[in-house]
């Protein structure tokens, strides 16, 4: 990446392996961490090899300007991207990790570049292609106890190739997509914030697990231990830390449950929703269908209005009471963007939000059992398809 530039200084940041170039254009190029390729010769030797991780420094990066290099300034304002914070993780792996069919044009194409012909694919065989799991690099970050942290994906070339580890344990939000959202965790280009992101780890020492996985079967490949060192003492000691990481967990634990709550009540409400229309479009379907429709509409909105606000007086600009969600954000975003201990008012406010979800938790599944009921009476009438209904057929 460096361009065809006279460089007119070079400099060793010998404490943390960087070289650091300095171009006639006023400009400068750093190379974080060059250590691996000490052992180049080496490591090129070998399929697959997972690298020494040098100690991290564990901190929450600061936001001055308000998310993002750049926050609200523009692109006015020269920023240069800053090395992914964490432990990085470096491997190196001497041939690309290739699907069955990236591999048969590959093929296909060296035998028409030698004249040959090139046979057509059996059936099956293009089966198996369309159906094969792409290979995948996997990272698995674990405690001194063994437990499992994290699992972290990475690039599949060929190579030295590095992924970070952000000291968080995983995001607890729901999965609505087979694929990863855009502006992954810890991704500064998308919009400063990332990511859902997860409760911070405590210091410790670690383990990473390199591992393969291809056709579904995973293969380690090599194991490294490292350290998560504080940056600083901090106002907290270190015997505290872990009550610290236990209250995240349980936060974690509540925030998981709640708002894959909320995304239920969201698809039961996209679900009634189509369903009344359905029923309007049923001519034979009995009145009391769309009734029952209606009511439980209503009780849904409630069910919406306790979790997650009243949207008449939100539409007004009044004030409303804390809501189930609203408390657990709050108690999630204050704490673990920081290394302090909650207060005593996120300790309460997470009492109080674990006592409102079990006591609404059974009142949601009563309506989503009578939306079930609604639902298959909708089939026996001949309603059209909705989501969440298997039509039901017999010979006549």
């Amino acid at each position: 990446g460096v361009p065809t530039i006279a460089v007119r200084d070079i400099a060793i940041h010998r404490k943390r392996n960087d070289l650091v170039l300095a171009t006639f254009g006023r400009g400068f190029y750093v190379l974080d961490d060059y250590s691996p390729l000490r052992d180049a010769v080496k490591t090129v030797e070998e399929r697959v090899a997972l690298l020494p991780v040098p100690d991290a420094f564990l901190y929450v990066e600061a936001s001055p300007l308000g998310g993002g290099p750049r926050g609200a300034q523009g692109d006015a304002l020269y920023t240069a991207r800053n090395p992914a914070g964490g432990a990085v993780f470096t491997w190196f792996q001497r041939s690309e990790l290739r699907t069955l069919r990236a591999r048969r044009l590959a093929a296909e194409k060296a035998a028409a570049a030698k004249g040959q012909d090139i046979p057509y694919p059996a059936w099956d065989s293009l089966r198996v292609e369309e159906r094969e799991e792409p290979p995948a690099v996997l990272l698995t970050v674990a405690d001194e106890q063994g437990n499992v942290i994290r699992r972290i994906s990475g690039p599949t070339g060929a190579g030295f190739q590095r992924v970070s580890w952000d000291f968080r344990y995983p995001a607890p939000n729901p999965v609505t997509s087979a694929a990863p959202p855009a502006g992954a965790e810890g991704d500064e280009e998308a919009g400063g914030f990332g990511g859902p992101r997860g409760p911070l780890a405590p210091p410790g020492t670690y383990t990473v697990t390199l591992s393969i996985r291809q056709n579904g079967r995973e293969t380690m490949a090599g194991t490294q231990t490292f350290h998560a060192l504080p940056l600083g003492q901090g106002a907290l000691a270190a015997a505290d830390r872990a009550a610290v990481t236990a209250f995240h967990q349980r936060t974690a634990k509540l925030q998981r449950a709640a708002l894959g709550t909320s995304a239920a009540l969201g698809e039961a409400e996209n679900r009634l929703s189509m369903l009344r229309r359905a029923i309007d479009l049923t001519p034979g379907a009995p009145a009391a269908l769309a009734e029952r429709g209606r009511t439980l509409a209503g009780r849904l909105r409630d069910l919406r209005v306790e979790l997650t606000g009243d949207p008449v007086i939100e539409a007004a600009q009044e004030p409303t009471p804390p809501t189930l969600l609203n408390r657990i954000q709050r108690v999630v975003g204050n704490t673990w963007s920081n290394t302090l201990a909650p207060t005593a008012t996120h300790r309460h406010n997470y009492d109080i939000a674990a006592q409102q979800l079990a006591e609404f938790l059974p009142r949601l599944r009563s309506a989503l059992d009578d939306l079930r009921k609604l639902e298959d009476d909708a089939e026996a009438a001949g309603a059209p398809w909705t989501p969440g209904r298997v039509p039901t057929w017999k010979p006549e």
